[in-house]
């Protein structure tokens, strides 16, 4: 009984105290002040004690000036949750001091302290913003020219996928408002007000056109322009931009949103916006246009908290087209060997990829052991090698250790992966969505494609509020003489899959086996079907898992070095920045057993010819990259240019018979050849003739031009 009373009690107060909460603004001629929508992740905390604070801060200092009122809004909010009739008797108080004449200020604006939320100590390893939301009264303009004219205009915007910035517009009549811009992660937020006559940040939107343009900071040319018709005055503007200002689209709503989040999208070719670039953002209006204007928002997506890398962190994207930063291996290892780290350093890998095995890291629900992957991203970290997690393998404690095709077994991967992308966010981890789901040797009992389609879904959704910056790719399709293989990525495109990745991923293996020049046709063939269901965002295609066994007839050790050498070099001209070679080590001794001989080195750890060649293209070509492949009469011969931006370096080799070709060169080169040797060829006038034959040369022509 009394506990019944006592929440009865309680929910009465709450009652009285939005209830009188109201009633005060109203007195005060305060409009109310809507809080932004939130977003699907966000934390759902009450607004209540965080309106009403504003509230009153804002009304105390329109009749007392510029004091620090926290202790008034102390008190009030004891008077309403303890004892009702003090806070009538203080509010009477206020309204009977209430200046006639009183005009409603803007909570923000330059009469009023701007409150900045942020937490940035120096011991802390990660700088948090909370969002901001402002312009509690709306704005009524009208560009009645006949000239295009500039309504907002924010400066300094890092591009960066962890942020996003949000401007709600609807209609409703007032007096003014503020824009909120923020320069970098982990900065403090800055107000502009605009007001009548303040054409800087002025904004018009109804029955017009908006011409939204992006400026790098030479403040030159815009490196971004488009023009949107807006119709009525309840649009939604979501300008949702990767680096190739892709994927726009208007619709009907209660308000207008103008949002830029890269997060979004993830497309991390390096296009018109890599990631860390200064952007301004400029928003102009038609001529005859109009708008109303109730709301500017700076939001952090997906939670009211996000964690943000400190400032000095390296931005996290896919690697680029620059040697050997895409270029990695496959490890059967998260605790090596110090001799291994340090071959795989030696070499010149880029990235490092290992599988994070869900059962070895969740032994018991809900418990997660993460001594192994911490020690392996902290290994790569001190060498300078970018990781890459491997997400796949089931779990005895979930859907009998099969492949999660429940409800239950899928949750529970997703927290699995959240868990993972939440220690290691803004680390760079590359996220491998499950390796070849269409094979029953992966996804067990059988490939079930919606089964995989449910299950990535819901993983990347955990991933990506774990750490909204993450690179995730899959789903590594292989062996293309099975009829599923791309029946697979039909049906993954027509469900919009292939959205949700950052990047494409393919195995290339084949039966009978691909030579590296015949693999093109499988990025062709796979860059149709993305380009049918993906038409828009030109997703990047990587070959995240192939390899040549000296297990397999025709394959020893020489050709195995060949074929790794040249499947690098075709993947760069072909635009596949990321090729993981399988694997670091045999992992057997039997020589008749392909699955036993896919390595780098031998079972003993010995290198094999191919551990050479990856060292020896890594190091000959750091810092170069692919520029044009030079034309011969014959078609076999292949002559990649590959360039610094001041010197060049010729390879060449031919996938026919041992033939000689003829280049235009009148000056000394050096020759390097696929295992590392050199040699010098002196000039001659009339150009220089070299044999090519199946392994690459690299010629070095330093400043020597080449058509």
């Amino acid at each position: 009984m009394q506990a019944g009373f006592c929440i009865c009690f309680e929910l009465s107060l709450r009652f009285l105290d939005q209830y009188a909460m109201n009633r005060f603004l109203d007195w005060m001629n305060i409009p109310p002040w809507n809080p932004p929508p939130p977003l699907e992740s966000r934390k759902h905390y009450s607004f209540r004690s965080i309106l009403f604070e504003k509230w009153v801060y804002t009304s105390t200092h329109q009749l007392f000036g510029d004091i620090d009122f926290r202790f008034i809004f102390f008190i009030v909010r004891r008077c309403v949750m303890k004892k009702l009739g003090l806070f009538v008797i203080l509010m009477i108080f206020i309204v009977a001091c209430k200046p006639t004449n009183a005009v409603p200020t803007v909570f923000g604006s330059t009469q009023t302290p701007l409150p900045v939320v942020s937490a940035t100590t120096e011991t802390d390893q990660w700088r948090i913003l909370e969002s901001l939301a402002t312009a509690a009264h709306p704005i009524h303009k009208e560009n009645p020219t006949n000239e295009w004219s500039q309504n907002v205009l924010a400066e300094n915007l890092l591009f960066s996928s962890g942020l996003q910035i949000r401007i709600s517009l609807a209609s409703s009549t007032g007096a003014n408002g503020i824009l909120f811009t923020a320069t970098r992660p982990g900065d403090t937020l800055s107000g502009q007000p605009f007001w009548e006559g303040h054409k800087r940040l002025e904004l018009f939107y109804e029955n017009g056109m908006i011409n939204v343009l992006l400026r790098d900071g030479s403040m030159e040319e815009p490196v971004y322009s488009n023009q949107f018709q807006l119709e009525g005055n309840h649009n939604e503007l979501l300008l949702v931009l990767d680096q190739h200002a892709r994927n726009i689209e208007i619709r009907q709503v209660d308000r207008v949103l103008f949002a830029i989040s890269p997060a979004e999208v993830g497309d991390f070719t390096g296009g018109l916006f890599p990631e860390g670039r200064i952007l301004t953002v400029e928003l102009s209006s038609a001529p005859q246009s109009k708008c109303d204007v109730t709301e500017l928002t700076f939001l952090i997506p997906h939670s009211d908290f996000v964690k943000l890398p400190p400032t000095g962190t390296p931005n996290v994207q896919l690697p680029d087209f620059v040697i050997p930063n895409g270029l990695g291996v496959n490890v059967h290892f998260l605790v090596g060997q110090p001799w291994e780290l340090d071959a795989i350093e030696e070499a010149g890998f880029g990235l490092a990829r290992a599988d994070a095995y869900w059962y070895e890291i969740e032994p018991s629900k809900g418990v997660y052991d993460f001594s192994a992957t911490d020690i392996f991203v902290k290994s790569l970290t001190q060498r300078n090698i970018q990781a890459m997690f491997l997400l796949s393998s089931g779990n005895p404690l979930y859907d009998d250790g099969l492949a999660p095709h429940t409800e239950e077994g899928r949750l529970a991967f997703a927290r699995f992966a959240g868990a993972l992308a939440e220690r290691y966010a803004g680390r760079g981890i590359i996220w491998d969505l499950w390796g070849e789901p269409n094979g029953e040797w992966s996804w067990k009992p059988g490939p079930n494609v919606q089964d995989y389609a449910s299950f990535a879904l819901e993983v990347i959704s955990s991933i990506r509020q774990a750490d909204p910056s993450a690179i995730i790719v899959g789903p590594g399709i292989c062996c293309f003489e099975e009829p599923n293989s791309w029946y697979f990525y039909e049906e993954l495109g027509r469900q919009g899959l292939f959205n949700q990745f950052d990047a494409v991923g393919i195995h290339s293996y084949n039966y009978p086996v691909l030579a590296p020049e015949q693999v093109p046709t499988l990025y062709d063939h796979l860059r149709k079907i993305v380009d049918t269901y993906s038409p828009e965002r030109n997703i990047p295609i990587i070959n995240n898992e192939y390899g040549y066994s000296t297990g397999w007839p025709g394959i020893d050790e020489t050709r195995q070095a060949e074929y790794l050498a040249r499947s690098w070099l075709i993947n760069q001209a072909n635009g596949v920045n990321l090729s993981l070679w399988y694997d670091w080590k045999d992992d057997g001794p039997d020589k008749n057993d392909p699955e036993d001989n896919f390595g780098l080195n031998d079972v003993n750890g010995r290198p094999k010819p191919a551990y050479m060649a990856a060292k020896t293209l890594m190091h000959t070509l750091k810092g170069y990259h692919f520029d044009r492949r030079i034309s011969s009469s014959n078609d076999a011969a292949y002559l990649l240019l590959f360039s610094n931006g001041e010197e060049s370096i010729l390879v060449a080799w031919t996938s026919g018979t041992t033939h000689p070709i003829s280049l235009p060169l009148t000056g000394d080169v050096s020759i390097v050849s696929m295992l590392g040797g050199e040699s010098m060829l002196a000039g001659n006038p009339q150009g220089l003739t070299i044999m090519l034959n199946s392994s690459p040369q690299y010629i070095m022509l330093g400043r020597q031009k080449i058509q």
